[in-house]
């Protein structure tokens, strides 16, 4: 069938959240039934999808070759399931404009069963303007089937179920990809982050800001809800990022896991997300022009157990170093700082070769050794920090 003609499967009218079947893509990518583009890279992963009452409200995504399950209610009256063959979501660019006045609310889950009714119970409590709630979960526990009543009953409630990819970074991505609205606000299911701010976050951005973070760390704010441990490895990530990224630099909360951005800052962005800080990627790569912070209290956990264990601080220094060599201002500025450090040791080195074993004279020997270290940092400047500028004194 030639790339314009409908594929078999359900068509819609145009108000309908239910989605007509995509054009084939080309040979090699197979067929995607939704209307969001999810990357061409990575391994073949399929699609499950639950159809209740003409809308989608859950889909479950595994790799090929792997168990999964539907995070629906089983056995449930209107459900109808489809598989589709799509790509990984290794790189991944959101191209799809989303409705204007529309709020989508991103909330990754991992065994967050005791929280979800509640939040969206304080979601619909706070917000006061057309919003969907987009929960992305990853939970091995019953956390799929409680939001899959939840889908069923609200209509603002939506959610995937992945079986194999894990990770907060890569959920939030693919909730923005899912997200329907045109400003999109990412929280955590844990209520340690408040749905009252939402609207403000709402007005700021109305205001004209890009991005909105609510932050612990400007007048107002507070991190108590954390304990003194956390508040160690809170503050060294977030010192690190501000540190290595001059984007980071001027925001006070760049680690923080609740914020809101219009769409128009990630759109045709690549994200490659590790780990679990996916704002610090935003403000790296994100299109915007302004940030604000808003203050507010982080909350203690109201039920659950943190997710955080040995394997997350590893994860964002990987994220950190990729970052820095993602941004071309930020690698040739630690390149060249890099090729300073080194000057220092070629010129201690130098020194003390022709002072303790070719018994030059101190004064010959300091300048000899000047002259090497600054030879060896144009030589190694040349090749590596100014490369992408000039091509290189001694070519590629």
């Amino acid at each position: 069938m030639g790339r314009g003609g409908r594929l078999p499967g359900r068509s819609r009218d145009a108000a309908s959240p239910v989605h007509r079947s995509a054009a084939r893509f080309p040979n090699g990518y197979g067929v995607h039934t939704g209307r969001s583009f999810l990357g061409l890279t990575g391994t073949v992963r399929w699609e499950r999808r639950r159809i209740v009452g003409g809308r989608i409200v859950c889909r479950t995504v595994h790799d090929q070759g792997s168990s999964g399950h539907c995070g629906g209610l089983p056995g449930s009256a209107g459900c109808a399931l489809g598989a589709s063959q799509v790509t990984g979501l290794a790189s991944i660019r959101l191209t799809r404009h989303g409705g204007a006045g529309l709020l989508s609310i991103i909330v990754p889950t991992y065994n967050e069963r005791e929280n979800v009714v509640q939040l969206t119970d304080r979601i619909a409590e706070a917000v006061s303007i057309p919003y969907e709630i987009v929960f992305v979960d990853d939970s091995d526990d019953d956390t799929p089937a409680i939001l899959a009543a939840l889908a069923r009953q609200r209509p603002q409630v939506r959610f995937v179920h992945r079986t194999s990819q894990r990770g907060l970074g890569s959920a939030v991505v693919e909730g923005f990809h899912l997200a329907q609205g045109h400003l999109l606000a990412v929280m955590d299911a844990d209520l340690q982050h408040p749905p009252q701010l939402l609207m403000d976050m709402v007005r700021a951005a109305e205001a004209g800001a890009d991005v909105v973070i609510p932050s612990r760390f400007v007048p107002g704010g507070s991190d108590g809800g954390l304990n003194g441990f956390r508040k160690l490895v809170s503050w060294t990530a977030r010192m690190l990022a501000r540190l290595l990224l001059h984007r980071v630099r001027p925001v006070r909360d760049p680690t923080s896991g609740f914020f809101l951005i219009r769409r128009s800052v990630v759109e045709g962005i690549d994200m490659q997300p590790i780990g679990w800080k996916i704002l610090i990627e935003i403000l790296v790569k994100g299109r915007y022009r302004r940030v604000v912070e808003i203050p507010y209290t982080f909350a203690a956990r109201a039920a659950g157990e943190s997710k955080m264990g040995l394997r997350e601080p590893w994860e964002y220094l990987i994220h950190l170093g990729r970052l820095v060599a993602a941004s071309p201002e930020d690698r040739r500025f630690w390149l060249y700082c890099l090729v300073g450090a080194s000057g220092v040791v070629v010129n201690f080195t130098v020194y003390w070769f022709l002072v303790r074993l070719a018994h030059w004279p101190v004064p010959t020997a300091g300048a000899a050794a000047a002259l090497c270290a600054m030879i060896s940092n144009f030589l190694l400047n040349d090749r590596l920090t100014w490369r992408e500028r000039k091509g290189g004194w001694l070519g590629a």
